[in-house]
């Protein structure tokens, strides 16, 4: 902390003091010896009466000290002692537990916030209530601004996986995304009582270890990061977009040989598209080319802010020159007439920016620059930017070339036939209109690539001036079945495969296409037509998920819970085998692709002319912060990013659909995501797992006969079962393609955590983890804010962790539900600024959200009237069964549905076979017979509202 430099740590310190009763010295000469900015103390055994003058008595010479005495009975209390030059603020909370003792400070370093608390827990108190009251101490501090610090003595044996108490305390710190850091032994037991916790996406705790005993407690040591930021130099390139005069900039676009003498040659309209708007732009936006100190961007700062800070400044000078009390008025002033400048212009920016953003994605970078959040993109070590490129294309060529040479050399014996395509053909394309494609360019995401003449945004922004020549360019294309060479360079980004992965290996990254704005508004019009066609002939694998109408990764979740929960209830096990692929997309063999397009999907003529052309004489360059590699041949594969190659994807491993099927299989696809499954009796395991890993054989020769690699390593595998089973499979490990994959404990299935007895706790825990996350990102910024705009955010960041995949949780006990109520408590009261203990429901009903139970109702319910008016994926819709009567009764007008009879209410009756016709059939008559889903799901809300409330 001493240290003003852009490295500077808070060196801080925990310790139990009971057996020093009210002398104070060892702890002096500790602090001394250590040096010790902040130092945290446990059982100080001092009383209210003198315990504060013994604590400041016995503070070194620049140091100061807090303290809470337990009121009413002997020992316990809590202390800080700090350095002097911290400035440091007591927090009063509106909480006054029973279980534990806690003493909360706000520290500011550097610039830099933290919220310190120092809790201590008795032995003998209620760990029952502790944990609850401890949540409501975490649910308050999860709104709190800056980083956030707990330590203390807990007196839970944390080091023991097997102690109830230390398992669920540890999943409570893990549900609101807290990292516990002290390792081995703090007490004289051997056990480890003495915690310090963090938030996980603080990245606070430099450094965290134990020194000698103090009591029967050793001393916890903590360093934490009070850095201030770095402003290294840059030079940079950037037009000033925002200054075009649109009027004057149609007006040159107008002029251009694009409108004027349009080529007949497709590659030469495409020349005059590309060529003329970027001699336009030139024009009115040239490059400009700086280097400076790359600071937080202040987009909010205005001149008027500006001035007042020069104003701001003159009087300080005046002020410190003659000490006058009225010049230190008229900085007092001053300072505060900027500060309220600036908290107006923040307020106006933000609220602005997000009204502008409102797809999640966007919103995230809105938050992140407001919150001088820039992640830096992880990069290798390396010399020069040109020798990385390099590295990175060679390296992601190899990788393909490997791959592609080692499945050539494996001997395959299984050669499986499929039936030829029989019904009509898709020969040739339909020709769009201006209208639609005006359509299509408002649609588009604005992102851009260095093949754009100019930005997505301006296209967007000139799109009624420019759709009649792209839609002529797209039309010309179409009808001579050419997919431009100029479009096929993709340029590459390497991005880091998941946060934490080791950035000087190159394995851990993705290859990702950035394809120009026009090349993909092409893309999409080649992909609806193939898709109707598709569609109309029957002819995609009716379980795969991806990249489809009215389909998800939460529609195909459902399905495949729905029939494991199905199999449980009859006393079956279940076997789920979630396979992983190498380098999918990059592998695709065009020849093999073409083929298939031809032979098992009907496309024929003019389109499979046009896709021939859209996969051969493919390049790609790597692209890092501008420097790009040489362009190199893309033989193999579809471009990740680009939008045909997912559904060119699915149509290339749609006969692994058939593998499964003659092995009697149950399977579920999402693009690349393989879920095969079995259900089991407890004498049927071995046939089970040796069917199983003969299908995955198989399954790994076909990938290899059509140039896909099994990833064994990646492959997850997990026994379902229930957890009252009086005999419960035991897991071994099973054989896939030859390499044994031991039974996990836990899988992630298209982002949702299955555990073996199906609790979903996990799964839980993880989605209140990140909700919390965001939560405390957005209580940074609320004060600038009005509640709307904080709606949004809390919606678009918040709601969504709540919502998504909450169709699992149906039927689930409450109690599992608990840790999502609270975060939806903790956003209710950042909207809408309620205090800890006001009741939650006014507030809740003034937003008009539904309780965690009933969103949960309002998802299925929805899913089935989406069922019931061909909205919905077979696979659901199928599961979905109106009542028929045996004979002729009035309940047959009902609009009810067929409840399939269950034997287990923890498991069967969780099933959406069951679960969802039991839900529809308790609704009024009146939602049930609603035939547009928006007034559906209006009339539903109404009533799951007023039920809750």
């Amino acid at each position: 902390m001493r240290s003003r430099a852009a490295k500077c740590y808070l060196h801080c310190g925990l310790a139990n003091t009971r057996s020093l009763g009210n002398s104070c010295a060892l702890v002096e000469d500790h602090i001394v010896y250590n040096n010790l900015d902040v130092f945290a103390i446990t059982e100080t055994w001092l009383t209210s009466v003198d315990g504060d003058d013994i604590l400041r008595a016995s503070c070194p010479a620049g140091y100061s000290a807090l303290h809470i005495p337990r009121i009413g009975r002997r020992g316990g209390g809590v202390a800080l002692i700090y350095c002097s030059s911290i400035v440091l603020k007591k927090i009063t909370l509106v909480h006054v537990p029973v279980s534990f003792e806690y003493l909360a400070v706000a520290l500011t370093v550097n610039s830099s916030l933290i919220t310190l608390v120092v809790v201590y827990r008795p032995p003998a108190s209620n760990f029952g209530l502790f944990i609850e009251e401890f949540s409501t101490l975490l649910e308050i501090l999860s709104t709190y601004p800056g980083r956030i610090l707990i330590v203390g003595d807990f007196n839970i044996h944390v080091d023991d996986p097997l102690n109830p108490a230390a398992a669920k305390f540890l999943c409570l710190i893990e549900s609101f995304d807290l990292l516990q850091h002290v390792s081995g032994s703090t007490h004289a037991s051997g056990h480890t009582l003495d915690l310090v916790l963090s938030l996980s996406s603080d990245d606070s705790v430099a450094d965290c270890y134990t020194s000698d005993l103090l009591s029967d407690h050793s001393v916890v040591h903590w360093v934490v990061r009070a850095h201030r930021p770095c402003h290294p130099f840059k030079p940079v390139s950037f037009r000033k977009l925002k200054s075009i005069d649109m009027d004057s900039f149609t007006a040159d676009i107008l002029d251009l040989p694009l409108f004027q003498a349009p080529s007949d040659d497709l590659e030469g309209l495409l020349l005059q598209y590309n060529t003329g708007l970027a001699t336009v732009l030139d024009a009115h936006a040239p490059m400009v080319h700086r280097s400076f100190a790359v600071r937080p961007d202040n987009p909010w700062c205005s001149e008027e802010i500006l001035a007042a800070r020069r104003r701001l400044r003159r009087l300080e000078r005046l002020w410190r020159r003659t000490g006058l009390h009225v010049h230190y008025e008229m900085f007092n002033d001053a300072c505060l007439s900027r500060n309220k400048l600036i908290h107006e212009a923040k307020s106006t920016f933000l609220v602005a920016r997000i009204n502008e953003n409102l797809e999640k994605k966007s919103l995230f970078k809105v938050v992140d620059s407001f919150l001088i959040k820039k992640p830096q993109s992880a990069l290798p070590n390396h010399d020069s930017l040109p020798e990385l490129a390099e590295r990175f294309s060679a390296f992601f060529t190899e990788k393909v070339n490997n791959i592609r040479v080692a499945l050539e050399v494996l001997a395959c014996n299984v050669v499986r036939d499929f039936a030829p395509y029989q019904g009509n053909s898709f020969s040739v394309f339909k020709p769009v209109s201006v209208s639609e494609i005006l359509v299509l360019i408002k649609s588009c995401p604005c992102k851009s690539s260095l093949r754009d003449p100019m930005p997505s945004f301006l296209v967007k922004a000139a799109a009624d001036l420019l759709a009649p020549p792209i839609a002529a360019l797209i039309n010309r294309s179409l009808e001579l079945g050419i997919f431009p060479a100029e479009m096929k360079l993709a340029f590459i980004s390497p991005l880091l495969k998941k946060l934490g992965l080791d950035p000087n290996v190159l394995g851990n990254y993705r290859p990702v296409s950035a394809l120009s704005f026009i090349s993909k508004l092409l893309e999409r019009v080649v992909a609806k037509q193939l898709i109707e066609h598709l569609e109309t002939q029957s002819l995609y694998v009716p379980v795969q998920s991806a990249y489809r109408s009215f389909h998800s990764t939460e529609t195909a979740l459902l399905k495949v819970l729905n029939d494991i929960l199905s199999s449980i209830d009859h006393g079956d096990s279940v076997i789920l085998a979630l396979l992983d692929q190498s380098a999918a997309f990059d592998l695709i063999d065009h020849e093999i692709l073409l083929n298939r397009l031809s032979t098992q999907f009907g496309v024929t003529g003019v389109p499979l002319c046009w896709f021939e052309s859209y996969l051969s004489g493919r390049l790609q360059s790597v692209c890092i912060k501008g420097v790009c590699s040489s362009p190199v041949p893309l033989q193999y594969g579809v471009p990740q990013g680009s939008v045909l190659g997912p559904v060119l994807f699915t149509l290339y491993i749609s006969h692994l659909h058939e593998i499964a099927n003659s092995f009697n299989l149950s399977d579920h696809y999402y693009a690349d995501d393989v879920q095969l499954y079995q259900s089991f009796r407890a004498n049927e395991k071995n046939a089970v797992y040796s069917t199983l890993s003969a299908a995955i054989s198989e399954i790994k020769c076909w990938l290899s006969q059509n140039f896909l690699k099994l990833n064994e390593e990646k492959t997850d595998v997990i026994l379902l079962s229930s957890a009252s089973s009086k005999h419960p499979p035991v897991g071994t490990s099973l054989d896939v393609g030859g390499a044994l994959v031991p039974i996990s404990d836990g899988v992630r299935d298209l982002g949702v955590i299955f555990d073996p007895h199906l609790t979903m706790a996990p799964h839980i825990r993880s989605s209140c983890r990140k909700a919390y996350f965001h939560l405390r990102r957005i209580a940074r910024i609320r004060k600038f804010l009005p509640s709307l705009a904080v709606k949004q955010l809390v919606h678009a960041f918040v709601i969504s962790q709540l919502d998504y995949g909450n169709s699992l949780l149906a039927g689930l006990p409450d109690v599992r539900l608990d840790g999502l109520r609270r975060v939806q408590n903790s956003a209710a009261r950042l909207i809408t600024g309620a205090r800890k203990f006001e009741s939650i429901t006014p507030h809740l009903r003034s937003l008009h959200w539904l309780p965690i139970r009933q969103r949960i109702d309002f998802k299925i319910a929805v899913l089935v009237h989406r069922c019931l008016h061909g909205s919905a994926p077979s696979y659901l819709a199928e599961l979905i069964i109106p009542y028929c009567p045996p004979r002729a009764l009035r309940s047959a007008s009902l609009y009810q549905l067929s409840v399939p009879a269950s034997r287990s209410t923890s498991y069967g009756n969780r099933a959406f076979s069951v679960f969802a016709p039991r839900l529809w059939n308790s609704l009024p008559l009146s939602i049930r017979s609603a035939q547009s889903l928006g007034q559906f799901r209006s009339l539903l809300k109404t009533h799951l509202f007023r039920t809750a409330f």
